[in-house]
């Protein structure tokens, strides 16, 4: 007995062993599955309505990753309880591929939860649409009236599209960046965190912020915090449980800036010394199963690196682990500077968008958001000029276009034969229908009706048709991506929080902006810096002009006096010549936050444990600015980083200064403006529509041949009198 308790015993021991390996932690270079969801519609209900209508909405796999088993989409639906159940019907279609249909009956007509498997699509990297096509009918004779106010149903805002994410390559290295550090189409797309070298200097600075920036850029809808430690604050816990880029001249690191390095090393085989700059993908020493991306040199091969790591046609190029960084690389042209006063004109695709097709439907639209620029105002208007074509097989004399412009009607025109082959539309667009809004929201919505005939019988005829075997096939209309917007830019002439980025980043690049951090930067002043750099910057192509100071510096006043300034860090470090000066509407007293505004009283709750952002006229030269960004103590200084990046709160960051509470709640208070002159609400149509070159007024040529008949006449008349 002993024996074969002896024996099962070796045998469950030898089981235990050969597990083990299968329980133990991932090394470098295993697939982990990453779970990511998103938002069907932006995370509002969505109404669709109509006899027959389609809504799609649009998410993105980032580069090095695909969707794995245990992806799916949780569609959370409801509709009319007039619908006819045997005739509405609700269809999921992705990248136009028929995924399932079902019936809309009493079963689901409250808030009722449809999940479909998306694991076999084999979805990759890329942008991915998912449609949402319905039929939807009241009564057996549907065609007395298809528009019925009764045919609707909702897509509740709590649906979503849940994807079990995992790497589509075998080892993270240089041909696989910017992943895993930065998953382009994520909800939270920067997975690691920076370490620069402490003291962070001029150039690193600017190198690490070009590289913040350009992540920025690569997920504009989303406002990225950037968790940046400088290397005499990170702990082993710290670099054991996160991805991590090592940013910084390579004579500045210490300990595990150096550890970092040498795993770059043993992992290539390459002896000590060998090279001093470089961009290179390894394992992390604190944890295998993390990649760390490191980036070394001397303050020309920094930028350098920082140049190649943010333009893609140079990162693409790199191979394996790790590349030697130049010295010098062929400059960018700097973008043409835009002129202030005369017009300028951006095109849809421009904008970022490619021919819009509104098809299959009778009524169907298409939104097109246009941000202003910052640091520019419409003072006469704008111009749209839609170019479009659609569909001859509908009733050209019925069917329409429309315009609204944030959400108000501005224009409809009826299709024609003309508009069929090449349609133009020309708006003029009031300065009292743009309003004061920093978006430019149009909706273009078509109109199609098929009946093809006015005579009685032949549209019952019609009608007959279009109730036996309803059809949409021919239905469409293409809007080009060459469309424009046009419009005359004005420079602002108020600071306004939510005019950020201006005036500190203007055409493109930084504007003579001082970054002014305390003499002891931290973890909390460094994520601010950068965060804030990658937001207020993200469509800055040149950093010359952002420049690092410390409260410490000699002669402080002196160097910013002609530059605008950004103040990021605690009360207790703020320059005196920066609290509650002439036109600030707070002043820091004893780690207390006090009101100077006639109008704005604070409570205990903000006076205390509070941060401040303001937007004010520098004190030291009227025409540059300043903007504040302070706390009252250092554990308070986080919050303005949550606020920055909060979907929610950033949109409360208005006006001239708001307060953030310990809660990471924006507070916002109404601040009296300078008056500002109108705005002409008449603008003159020949500003935006320049068509010498495809039409000329029919005019011209009966005058000018009269003109030339009159003047031959005269020259005759005048010969025959001297003869």
């Amino acid at each position: 007995m002993k024996l074969k308790l002896i024996a099962r015993l070796c045998i469950l021991v030898a089981c235990v062993m050969l597990i083990t390996p299968i329980l133990s932690p991932t090394v470098y270079g295993q697939a982990q599955a990453t779970p990511e969801n998103f938002p069907l519609f932006g995370g509002d209900d969505r109404v669709i309505r109509g006899e027959n209508a389609r809504d799609e909405s649009y998410f993105e796999i980032g580069k090095g990753r695909a969707a794995a088993v245990g992806s799916y989409l949780d569609l959370y639906y409801g509709h009319s309880p007039t619908l006819l159940p045997k005739n509405s019907t609700l269809t999921l279609l992705v990248n136009d591929l028929p995924i399932g249909s079902v019936a809309l009956d009493d079963s689901n007509k409250e808030q009722a939860l449809w999940r479909v498997d998306l694991s076999k699509l084999g979805l990759k990297s890329g942008f991915h649409k998912l449609s949402l096509q319905t039929h939807m009918e009241i009564a057996s004779d549907v065609c007395v009236d298809p528009q019925n106010t009764a045919n609707w149903m909702v897509i509740h805002k709590n649906s979503r599209i849940n994807l079990n994410l995992v790497p589509s390559y075998d080892k993270a290295d240089l041909t696989t960046y910017p992943s895993p550090f930065f998953e382009k189409g994520s909800t939270n797309p920067f997975q690691s965190i920076i370490a620069v070298p402490d003291n962070i200097d001029q150039n690193e600075f600017s190198s690490v912020a070009q590289l913040a920036q350009y992540f920025s850029t690569q997920a504009s809808d989303k406002r990225i915090k950037f968790p940046v430690y400088a290397e005499s604050e990170l702990t082993d816990i710290i670099l054991r449980d996160n991805r991590v880029i090592w940013f910084g001249r390579t004579d500045r690191w210490k300990e595990r800036g150096q550890a970092a390095i040498e795993a770059l090393r043993k992992l290539t085989g390459a002896p000590a010394n060998q090279w001093q700059s470089f961009i290179g993908v390894a394992p992390s020493p604190w944890n295998p199963a993390n990649a760390q991306l490191i980036v070394a040199g001397n303050e020309a091969e920094l930028s350098s690196a920082a140049t190649i790591l943010t333009d893609e046609a140079l990162f693409s190029q790199l191979q394996g682990n790790i590349s030697i960084v130049p010295a010098n690389l062929k400059k960018k042209e700097a973008p043409a500077e835009l002129k202030i006063g005369s017009p300028y004109t951006v095109t849809l695709e421009k904008m970022g968008y490619n021919n819009l097709t509104v098809e299959g439907v009778e009524q169907g639209s298409v939104r097109i958001n246009y941000p202003i620029p910052g640091n520019w105002d419409f003072d006469n208007g704008a111009g749209l000029k839609l170019l479009f074509k659609h569909s001859k097989s509908i009733n050209l004399k019925q069917s329409v276009a429309s315009v609204k412009l944030n959400g108000v009607p501005v224009e409809s025109v009826r299709l024609t034969e003309t508009t069929a082959d090449a349609g133009i539309l020309e708006l003029v667009l009031d300065p009292s229908v743009i309003g004061s809004r920093r978006t430019l929201e149009f909706e273009v919505a078509f109109q199609f009706i098929n009946a093809n005939s006015n005579n009685k019988d032949t549209q019952n005829q019609n009608l007959k048709d279009y109730c036996s075997n309803p059809s949409y096939l021919g239905n469409w209309a293409v809007i080009d991506k060459a469309s424009t917007l046009t419009y005359i830019p004005a420079q602002r002439q108020t600071q306004r929080l939510e005019s950020l980025p201006y005036p500190f980043v203007v055409n493109g690049h930084w504007n003579q902006t001082a970054l002014l951090l305390p003499d002891q930067i931290g973890t909390n002043e460094l994520s601010m810096a950068l965060t804030l750099a990658g937001i207020i910057g993200r469509n800055s192509q040149d950093n010359t002009e952002l420049l690092l100071f410390k409260t410490s510096n000699p002669g402080l006043k002196e160097l910013l006096k002609d530059l605008n300034i950004i103040y990021l860090g605690t009360s207790k470090s703020l320059p005196d010549f920066m609290n509650g000066f002439s036109g600030s509407q707070v002043q820091f007293k004893d780690d207390q936050i006090l009101s100077l505004a006639s109008d704005v009283q604070l409570l205990s709750e903000l006076q205390n444990n509070s941060a401040v952002i303001q937007i004010t006229h520098s004190p030291l030269n009227p025409t540059k600015s300043l903007l504040l960004m302070s706390a009252s103590s250092a554990e308070h200084e986080a919050s303005i980083t949550n606020a920055l990046t909060s979907p929610d709160e950033s949109n409360k960051i208005t006006g001239k200064f708001v307060i953030v509470d310990n809660q990471n709640h924006v507070h916002q208070f109404p601040v009296k403006e300078d008056p500002v002159a109108p705005k002409p609400q008449k603008p003159n149509a020949g500003i935006f529509f320049n068509n010498s070159d495809s039409s000329i007024n029919p005019y011209v040529f009966p005058v000018t041949f009269l003109l030339i008949v009159v003047l031959t006449i005269t020259i005759l008349w005048l010969a025959r009198k001297r003869r």
